[in-house]
């Protein structure tokens, strides 16, 4: 009895291990499938990282690609598709802040561009206008500056007071085409000299004059230049390009109207240093053609100011032969970075330290800081026995 009770048991201590071996097998087997099904998917995870990266890799190159083809460069002409947002400085554009005006839709030039990526358009190539936000406007890329072709097309004919055709050769003299710059502060002797022979002036008797240059208008500064002018009861000369003529007809006609001079500052704001002379001659002439179609008359004191203060004896003897006098300036100062503008005190105490008798004082009609500190220049001029002139 005791042999069979010491059988059974034995017997039954097998079972149980046998059991336990496939209990134990079984949790391998499946512990060893989640392994399998874990590393699946670390592998699917694996792919479809890399999947993500060259989507990434792509979508980095079509955005070079984009940014590329969107770096603009001075002389791009370029095709607005819609209404465009124009601000006054670069940062402004890019932040949208402060909108100032805006350009419809159509052709413009690259004037500038800014390292923020903003650019500056204007109707013309030669001329700034708004700074834009690229990123934000639908442009098409007509013809990048280097691609251009140069012309080899003589300049079209223009109809002089006679009515007869009048070309470069007709207004063509003589004289040396040596260019020179204007410093109001270390004007070189040459540039003195050829002025002098060609009824050019930078003072002008015991008086003081306001001139102007207005190359292109935002914010209204040139409307409240006028209307510090009309309530100081003071005459003064605006040099204005073509383009601004044809962009501005309101403004030259009040400039007109209230008695002002508008002066002959070319059609295109070309220099003898980009042309040749006859070039800026003929420029020149084109400015009469487009003041006249806006005014229908040219100006009963016909006074002209080179682009860029740069002349040379052939352009201000060519000016001369139109009846011209050549007009640069005896005081000036940086008034002309709309994105770096002077402050009020420091710009009027600098005129009232350098301004003498007899200076043509040239302003620029973008400054805003020229708009504000005006009508207490004039004041100050008044009070202290300076007399304000007009040409």
């Amino acid at each position: 009895m005791k042999n069979k009770i010491l059988l059974v048991m034995v017997i039954i201590t097998g079972i149980l291990a046998m059991t336990s071996c496939g209990k134990k097998s079984k949790s391998e087997l499946e512990t060893k499938e989640t392994v399998e099904e874990t590393k699946k998917e670390t592998q699917k995870e694996e792919t479809t990282e890399e999947t993500v990266k060259e989507t990434i890799k792509e979508t980095k190159k079509e955005t070079e690609k984009e940014m590329t083809k969107r770096a603009y460069t001075s002389g791009d002409e370029i095709s607005i598709l819609e209404t465009v947002s124009g601000f006054s400085n670069a940062a402004n554009a890019m932040e949208g802040k402060d909108q100032v005006s805006s350009y419809g839709p159509g052709k413009y030039f690259v004037y500038k561009t800014y390292e923020n990526g903003a650019i500056n358009i204007s109707k013309s190539p030669d001329v700034a206008g708004i700074w834009i936000n690229p990123n934000k406007v639908n442009i098409s890329l007509i013809a990048k500056a280097s691609n251009k072709k140069t012309s080899n097309k003589k300049p079209s004919a223009t109809k002089p007071d006679n009515g007869k055709s009048t070309d470069n050769k007709n207004i063509k003299t003589a004289g040396s085409t040596e260019t020179t710059g204007w410093s109001w502060s270390h004007p070189s002797a040459y540039g003195r000299k050829v002025l002098k022979e060609n009824n050019g002036y930078y003072n002008f008797g015991n008086k003081v004059y306001l001139t102007f240059d207005n190359g292109y208008e935002y914010q209204n500064i040139t409307s409240d230049i006028l209307d510090s002018l009309k309530a100081k009861n003071v005459k003064g000369v605006f040099f204005v390009t073509g383009s601004y003529i044809k962009d501005n007809p309101n403004l030259v006609k009040r400039m007109v109207r209230e008695g002002h001079i508008v002066g002959n500052h070319t059609n295109k704001h070309l220099t003898p240093r980009k042309v040749s002379s006859e070039r800026v001659i003929q420029d020149i002439k084109e400015w009469e053609d487009i003041y006249k179609s806006i005014i229908g008359e040219l100006p009963t004191t016909k006074l002209y100011r080179p682009a860029e203060g740069v002349f040379s004896e052939r352009t201000v003897a060519g000016a001369k032969k139109m009846g011209y006098k050549t007009i640069l300036w005896g005081l000036a100062y940086k008034d002309w970075d709309t994105d770096n503008q002077p402050s009020t005190s420091e710009s009027l105490s600098f005129l009232q330290k350098n301004t003498k008798s007899g200076d043509v004082v040239l302003l620029h009609s973008v400054s805003r800081t020229n708009s504000l500190i005006l009508a207490d220049y004039i004041d100050w001029l008044r009070d202290n026995n300076f007399e304000i002139g007009n040409f």
